[in-house]
Order: C-alpha cells, then sequence, then structure tokens
C-alpha cells in the first residue's frame, strides 16, 4: 500500500556529488598535494640548474661512410645524439676531464639531455648544489660529446678509406706493371679504359669521404657556454608548486571519489531504500525537524510526524513498535518521541521506552531521573507503575488533552542489561500490551548494538530508520538483520536534509 513503485537502477553519481560525499578525503588529497609541492620547492631551494644548447650538424644530403647512397632520417639521429650524449662513453669522459662534477654516475643522476621534435637542438640541464658545478657539468659534457664524436668520425673515415684501399693499390699495381713492360712510355694507350674509369671513381669516392670528415667536423654547428637560468623568487616558487600540487591532489580526489562512489551507491532518495530494503516507506523526516536541543511536548507536532504514525496504524498488527536505527542518526529519537506525541493526542494511550540501555537519549532529552526502568520491570524487580513516569499536557492545536506515559531503560549504565534474556523481554512486553493501546520502543543502531536484535523479537513490529547517505550495502545489511528478528519489519523512515 505504502511501497514505493519499483525504481530504474541508481545512475551513476556525479562528479560533484562524488567529490562532497568523500569531502573528508578530497580535503585530504588536496592538502597532501599542497604540502608535497611545497616540500618539493625547499628541497630544491638550494639547487642550481645550468642549461646549455648545442645545435648539431645536418647530416641530410651528405655522404655517408658506407655506401654514399643512404638519405639519414634526421628526427632519428637526434635522437640517436640524445642518447649517445649521455652513453658511458661521454660520461666517463666527461668525469675524466673535470674532477669537480664528480664521476659518470653523479653526471647520470643529476644531468639530462632532450631535444624537441624537428629541431637540431639538443639541450643539455645539470643541477648542482652551486652554480659553477652545474655550468662546469654541462660543459665538460659537450666537451665530452665533440671529442669523442670527432674521434668516432676519424674511426668511420679511417675505415671506409681503409676498404677501398686494396682495389685501388691492385688498379695502381697494375698500372705500374704495364708501365714497365713498355719503355716507350706509350703505356697509357694500353690501359684498359675500364680500369683507368674505375681508378678515378676510387679517388674521388676518398676526396667525399675526407671532404664530409673535414665538414661533419665534431657534428655540432655551436654550442653557446652553459648558464643559469635567472629564476623567479623563492616565495612566488613555493606559492606556484604549492598550488600546482594543490591541483593535482584535488583532481585525484575526484577521480578517486567518482570511482567509489560509482562502486558504493549510497540512499539518494526514499525510492533507493525501498528498493534495496524491499519495506514500504512510513514517512520522510527532515533534519530540521530533529535539530532542536529541546523538544516541545505541549506543540503540535509536524504533519511529518502525523504521517509517520497514520501509516503506521495502517501497517501494524498489534501495539509494540520498536524503532530502530540502521547506523546512528544524530537526534533520531525525536522521531519516536514527536510519534507518539502524535498518537497520544489522537486519544491512544502510549507507552513511550527508552530501550536504549548505553545512549539513553529519550531519558536525557525528556529528563526522566534515575530509577527503575525497563531492566527492572523485566527482572521483576520492580512493577509496572514503578517504572513508569504519566506526563500530561492540554489542549493543542486543536489537538485534545492527553497524557503520555514514559519508561526509563532502568539499570546501570555500562552494565549488561536485562533485556537481553528475550524469553523475559517478551513476557514483560505481552503484560504492558494489557494497558496500553500503543507502545513505542526507541532501540539502539540495529547494526550496532544487539539491543535492538533482543527487542526485535519480543515486539509486534519494527520501524527502522534510514538517512540519507547511507551506503547500499549498510541498507541491504539492516533487510538481512531484520530478516532474524521475529517482530515484522513494517516500514522505514527516510531522514534527510532537505
Amino acid at each position: 500500500m505504502f511501497a514505493s513503485e519499483p525504481s530504474a537502477p541508481q545512475e551513476a553519481p556525479g562528479i560533484i556529488d562524488a567529490t562532497l560525499r568523500y569531502r573528508r578525503l578530497t580535503i585530504a588529497l588536496t592538502l597532501a598535494g599542497l604540502l608535497l609541492g611545497a616540500i618539493y620547492t625547499v628541497a630544491q631551494s638550494d639547487s642550481y640548474t645550468a642549461v646549455g644548447e648545442l645545435v648539431l650538424t645536418d647530416p641530410r644530403g651528405s655522404a655517408t661512410f658506407r655506401d654514399g647512397s643512404s638519405v639519414v632520417d634526421f628526427a632519428r639521429y637526434v635522437n640517436e645524439r640524445v642518447d649517445f650524449a649521455m652513453s658511458g662513453d661521454v660520461l666517463e669522459a666527461a668525469a675524466k676531464a673535470d674532477a669537480t662534477v664528480g664521476s659518470a654516475s653523479d653526471l647520470r643522476d643529476k644531468c639530462s639531455v632532450v631535444s624537441e621534435d624537428s629541431d637540431s637542438v639538443i639541450t643539455i640541464s645539470c643541477s648542482y648544489s652551486e652554480a659553477p658545478e652545474a655550468t662546469a657539468a654541462v660543459d665538460s659534457i659537450v666537451k665530452a660529446y665533440r671529442d669523442t664524436t670527432r674521434a668516432q668520425a676519424e674511426v668511420k673515415a679511417k675505415a671506409a678509406i681503409d676498404a677501398l684501399a686494396p682495389e685501388k693499390q691492385a688498379l695502381e699495381d697494375k698500372l705500374a706493371a704495364l708501365k714497365a713492360e713498355d719503355g716507350s712510355g706509350a703505356y697509357a694507350t694500353a690501359v684498359n679504359s675500364a680500369t683507368a674509369s674505375r681508378l678515378n671513381e676510387l679517388e674521388k669516392r676518398t676526396t667525399d669521404i675526407l671532404t664530409t670528415k673535414a665538414l661533419f667536423g665534431d657534428g655540432t654547428e655551436s654550442y653557446d657556454f652553459a648558464r643559469v637560468p635567472p629564476t623567479t623568487s623563492g616565495l612566488v616558487t613555493l606559492v606556484r608548486n604549492s598550488v600546482l600540487g594543490a591541483i593535482v591532489g584535488f583532481l585525484v580526489a575526484v577521480l578517486v571519489a567518482w570511482f567509489r562512489a560509482d562502486r558504493d551507491p549510497i540512499a539518494e532518495a526514499p525510492n533507493d531504500v525501498a528498493a534495496w530494503i524491499g519495506l514500504p516507506l512510513l514517512g520522510e523526516i527532515e533534519h530540521r525537524f530533529l535539530a532542536g536541543e529541546t523538544i516541545d511536548l505541549t506543540g503540535t507536532p509536524e504533519s511529518t510526524f502525523q504521517r509517520v504514525t497514520s501509516n503506521l496504524d495502517a501497517v501494524l498488527d498489534g501495539e509494540t513498535v520498536l524503532f530502530t536505527p540502521a547506523e546512528a542518526i544524530a537526534r533520531h529519537e525525536d522521531v519516536v518521541i514527536k510519534t507518539a506525541l502524535v498518537a497520544a493526542r489522537a486519544g491512544k494511550r502510549v507507552l513511550l521506552i527508552d530501550g536504549d540501555q548505553t545512549g539513553r537519549s529519550i531519558s536525557n532529552l525528556l529528563g526522566l531521573p534515575p530509577g527503575a526502568g525497563l531492566a527492572e520491570f523485566v527482572t521483576g524487580e520492580a512493577p509496572a507503575d514503578e517504572a513508569t513516569v504519566r506526563l500530561g499536557f492540554g489542549k493543542a492545536g486543536g489537538l485534545g488533552a492527553s497524557s503520555l506515559y514514559l519508561m526509563g531503560p532502568g539499570g546501570e549504565p555500562g552494565q549488561a542489561p536485562a533485556l537481553f534474556r528475550p524469553t523475559e523481554t517478551a513476557e514483560a512486553l505481552r503484560e504492558l500490551r494489557q494497558s496500553y493501546d500503543l507502545i513505542l520502543i526507541d532501540g539502539p543502531p540495529l547494526l550496532v548494538s544487539a539491543g535492538s536484535s533482543v527487542l526485535g523479537q519480543a515486539v509486534d513490529g519494527v520501524v527502522v530508520m534510514i538517512e540519507r547517505g547511507t551506503p547500499r550495502a549498510t541498507v541491504e545489511n539492516a533487510r538481512r538483520q531484520l530478516n532474524f528478528l521475529a517482530g515484522e519489519a513494517v516500514g522505514f523512515v527516510f531522514v534527510h536534509g532537505d
């Protein structure tokens, strides 16, 4: 009758909703990012970075040392040169040339070489605690790079020329032999034209290799000595890096929150709870109706509580009802008290029992004095009239004068309550049914305390209170716990902030 219509699957939460849901996580990660940015800035504050730009010689269109026909892919060539600049050979040579820059391993840790796409410039950067050390390291790497490159070019040129030497020598020997056999000096006419042509080709190839080597040189066009670029003030850098760290932390937090919210949906509306718990909605209560430090027993409860009472009458088959939040809800006891007030104003003889031995919320809110209560009544230590307090109030809002009867939890806080005896508790409630039209019991959180589970075995009906934002897993756990109770779960009350 009051159950919600079957609802469509809950939509995935939006980024803003997820962020607000996990706002503590968001704040924590944002602050962590800010702190890391500040720490990084402080750690780098005593470091100087020197930069040097080396312009490479463009090898395109020049003869190569092997077959004279391949065209160098310049982008690949530049990348190879970048790797070569950080190779062990170059770094070892740089460290050996200048001991102040440290070992090759130090250079590898403190220096880097990069290049831009389609650009013949490679940039060498080194960070040291002192500016002179940083510039010396860059200059040492550049010098070692140029010396090593020139040496490689010499080796490759020599290898290429040496490869041509045997054939060239054979042709020259052949010409010398022909000349020796022809004493008249007419040897030129006897030389095979193909042999002479081939010898000329080899001579040209040798000349090209030597020319290419000379033009290539150390493989660089120019180099400006390393320098330490001017930097912004320490405070500006600190603020900038801290803000960047906070932004990164916030973005990470948003992504984590969105992922977690999607994996663990929460109750945003009564339809969500109805679908997950399988019970009818008895009413919706806004937080603002539960926010007062005191409760007005002489006033007229809000219409939302009248609706809860009316719906409860329609679904309850019996006189005893346990109200229990699935998890702790601030001022949840107001729901039970105001429901009892509405029923009492309607002319019913109502008993309101504080069944929360630990929290004692109703007793504290209504000012019940310590004394005999439910625990003593269950154990037979006190009769019902001694454990009960009567509150009378006059007419209000068109409702007649009436009375509300109260029973505290009894016992001593922190001690195992007598109501943990299910058989005696059920018998005590059966006795109370003879004197009251409706008995409302405020129990502790269902999933936190065993008290509500024991009381749930002795009542006719159970009403569970669910707060907006409760995870689906919690609602489903409450449903499973209700299945173990003898009392019938008759519905739920949805508490929200709107």
